[in-house]
């Protein structure tokens, strides 16, 4: 099984540095996409710049930036260095302010109900609106928590394996929600790979502590 999905995983690695090397060759940038580095630019970068300035509307500061693009759409590799360069304009003068930024935006990722539902299976839209209110409120911090706790639990127990592999994924896909917002659905729901499994591990180890701490508190008669 291990051996299938690495298999997979580097047939993926093998497209993405192909077509890395032949933009590269073209364009004399070794990278898959430019999405990246422009997400870090109008998202977290921007994000950061209105949190901290008199800049007050995010989508304003974008569409500026992208307007000023426009004179260089005919050479991608311009676009991708003056996004890069904004970027890293931000970071350099004000580590903090991207910091902040960065961590503000995972955080609301973390508790951002999945909304693909909503138009998958439109017909329970009542529940799909309750357990986005109630992920928002509390379900996705527990989730998090629950999940760390989970790994710990599994380190203790010397599940290194299921540790590492579980922890890996869900770290991914927790640190990747502090890039992009707007998107928590997209972008933080895969991790249920790994937390539907730490937090019921977390869960199994928990319960009978707790358990024991009850009957200590109110002892049966």
């Amino acid at each position: 099984m291990l051996g299938r999905a690495a298999l997979t995983a580097g047939l993926m690695l093998v497209l993405i540095i192909a077509w890395s090397y032949r933009n590269y060759v073209k364009y004399d940038i070794f990278t898959y996409a430019s999405n990246g580095v422009l997400t870090l630019r109008s998202n977290l970068g921007a994000k950061a710049i209105v949190d901290n300035t008199e800049e007050n509307d995010i989508m304003e500061l974008r569409t500026r930036w992208i307007e000023e693009d426009l004179d260089f759409s005919d050479d991608p590799a311009e676009g991708y260095y003056r996004a890069k360069d904004r970027f890293m304009s931000i970071l350099t003068a004000h580590p903090g302010w991207v910091v902040g930024a960065y961590l503000d935006i995972a955080w609301s990722n973390i508790r951002t109900g999945n909304y693909l539902p909503f138009n998958q299976v439109p017909a329970l839209m009542p529940f799909w609106r309750l357990m986005t209110r109630i992920n928002e409120t509390f379900l996705g911090a527990l989730i998090f928590f629950a999940s760390i706790a989970g790994v710990i639990y599994l380190f203790i127990d010397r599940n290194y394996l299921a540790a590492v592999f579980l922890g890996l994924t869900f770290a991914y896909f927790t640190f990747l929600a502090g890039f992009s917002f707007w998107q928590g659905s997209r972008i933080y729901y895969p991790a249920e790979m790994a937390w539907s499994i730490l937090v019921v591990y977390a869960g199994f180890r928990i319960w009978p502590q707790f358990i024991r701490i009850k009957r200590r508190l109110w002892p049966q008669k």
